[in-house]
This record gives C-alpha cells, structure tokens and sequence, in this order.
C-alpha cells in the first residue's frame, strides 16, 4: 500500500479529478485505452480507479516474471512501465537477451531502454515500438522509491 500511495501522490498529488495534457486522466492518471484494459473510465469512483491502477501493477508484474526473477529488481521496472507503457520495455528486455546482459535488473533493462534513443537499437530488428528516449522514467522511479521509503520509516506494519 504505501508504493501504491508513493505512485499515487507521484502520478496525481491525491488530486481527485486531475487530467494531464497528455489525456491521462483520474487519481492513478491512466491513459483511456489503458483504463479501459482495467475496467476504469472517467466516470469510475477513485476506489476503482485505484483497484485498476493495482490491476494493471498486476498485470505487468506477471507479465514480466518471465523476464526478471528478481521480485524487488522486477517491481522497480514495473513502476517505470507504468509510467510509459510495457511495449518500450519488451523492446529493452529483447535488446538485453540480444546482446546476453542478462541476468535482468531494473539498471539493465533502464540502460537498454536508453538505448533506443540511437538509430542503431530502434531500427534492430528485434526492436518493434522504436525510439523513446526515457529520460524521465528514472527519475519517476528514483521519486517514487524515494518517498517510498519514507513511508515505509514512518507507516511501519
């Protein structure tokens, strides 16, 4: 709960009915197609937008498992999904198995990702959603952990 809150504050600031310029929409700012996967439309209470925003966590975590084994290396990648999109990161993890830096970690598959803003990895063949230069998912990442963490020091279980 308290990384759920962490993303949250991060995607909306508790904000109830906030929509971002890009069309991002509600208290876990899902974009429509992507609510629409989980259930969520604009008109969805906020306990159920955060139930599809824990939905869709769900569904890329499991969807991951069989690249990343590590739990907390694959929960740090999943944040970082949430924030762009999966296909970027089934380009990352291809390049990663490409070119063997396995096993998978959330640094690796970031460095992968970053690769993708040079014509040499977006246009290989194994790439199929092309460039995206993430400059801003790491430090999406890195804010939500950060806070994360205090919650965690003070919000002991």
């Amino acid at each position: 709960w308290r990384l759920v809150s962490s993303l949250i504050y991060q995607e909306s600031r508790f904000t109830e009915n906030p929509q971002s310029y890009s069309g991002a929409f509600g208290i876990m700012q899902m974009m429509p197609g992507t609510a629409m996967r989980v259930g969520v439309n604009y008109n969805s209470s906020i306990e159920e937008q955060i139930k599809g925003g824990i939905k869709l966590l769900y569904m890329t975590d499991t969807s991951f498992a069989k690249y990343i084994e590590n739990k907390t290396e694959r929960q740090k990648v999943v944040i970082a999904a949430y924030n762009i999109g999966t296909p970027h990161f089934y380009d990352a993890f291809e390049l990663a198995i490409k070119y063997k830096k396995v096993p998978l970690t959330y640094n690796t598959v970031m460095e992968c990702l970053r690769c993708k803003t040079n014509p040499m990895y977006y246009n290989d063949p194994a790439v199929k959603y092309g460039y995206i230069n993430p400059w801003y998912v790491e430090r999406f990442v890195r804010e939500i952990y950060a806070r994360y963490n205090a919650y965690c020091a003070v919000f002991q279980e």
